[in-house]
């Protein structure tokens, strides 16, 4: 079963009938059903034997070592070779820890936006982050005021910094990386036009099922690359893409993957953040994590 047939698109924040959760939800049925919940207490019991690294004692240098035991799944038809080959994941390996330490560990958005921006990111369009973004409901939501009418986007994002990190005290708050490769994994495949999305799945030792779920919910994106996928599909027929999945421990004690999804540029010869993704657990638990 393809998982983005499952995927919650987290565009912004919506009161759902039968859930609340800070995020814009697609569901395949109609709640966590039970074998949903099946899977996720299996996954939380898997999770519990993973050895992690806490954050609190972590730098860009010792979270990249952690990320340097990361099996790797490459899935290319054989025609076809990783852009840098061996060098690809390496790469890609690098950026996964900078992403990591600079949202989670430094608690700065200033230096957050300045990583960003030396990296060739910019910040996506007011109209982007209205729809399907829905920033100015969640504005509304979080700091009950009314969405200004030409707002600063910069100093916008550093409201919301880390008011989904701190929701319900912290319950979304990660606390720890796993130091194990069994909580580790990357994998890579192509998009093509017919095929414009990431499709294939880390399995590792804990098996597909326990990586992703039944469901998962794209965080709220800031800040993108030169060029967007559908641009580079235009441009050269296929897309490379690196997938890097670790399992994080939160502030209330549980365990989730996160995923970042990379996708190479070949003009820019560089590998760039497409999606940040969490996957298997229960949606009312989910707070927003803003990037």
């Amino acid at each position: 079963m393809n998982r983005r047939h499952i995927i919650l698109c987290a565009a912004g924040v919506a009161v759902l009938v039968f859930v609340f959760a800070l995020t814009r939800s697609h569901w395949r049925k109609s709640s966590f059903t039970r074998e949903a919940q099946k899977v996720y207490s299996t996954s939380q019991r898997a999770y519990k034997k993973i050895e992690l690294l806490p954050l609190a004692d972590a730098d860009q240098h010792t979270i990249r070592q952690v990320l340097s035991s990361t099996p790797f799944e490459p899935h290319l038809p054989p025609e076809k070779k990783l852009p840098l080959g061996n060098k690809a994941l390496d790469l890609v390996l690098n950026h996964a820890a900078d992403f990591i330490y600079y949202r989670f560990v430094n608690t700065s958005p200033t230096d957050y936006m300045q990583w960003r921006k030396s990296q060739g990111y910019h910040m996506r369009s007011l109209d982007e982050l209205l729809d399907p973004w829905t920033i100015d409901w969640s504005y509304d939501f979080y700091f009950h005021k009314p969405f200004p009418d030409n707002p600063d986007l910069e100093a916008m994002f550093q409201e919301f910094w880390d008011i989904g990190l701190n929701y319900k005290n912290g319950k979304n708050k990660p606390t720890g990386i796993a130091n194990d490769p069994a909580g580790l994994g990357a994998v890579a495949g192509i998009m093509t036009t017919g095929t414009p999305y990431h499709g294939e799945q880390y399995s590792g030792d804990l098996g597909s099922d326990l990586w992703y779920g039944s469901i998962s919910s794209t965080m709220r994106c800031w800040w993108v690359p030169p060029e967007d996928t559908k641009t580079i599909l235009a441009k050269h027929n296929v897309a490379y893409y690196i997938d890097v999945n670790c399992i994080l421990s939160y502030a209330d004690g549980t365990r989730r993957p996160l995923e970042l999804q990379y996708v190479w540029n070949p003009d820019f010869k560089d590998w760039f953040l497409e999606n940040v993704v969490i996957s298997n657990f229960p949606s009312e638990n989910l707070s927003g994590m803003e990037y």
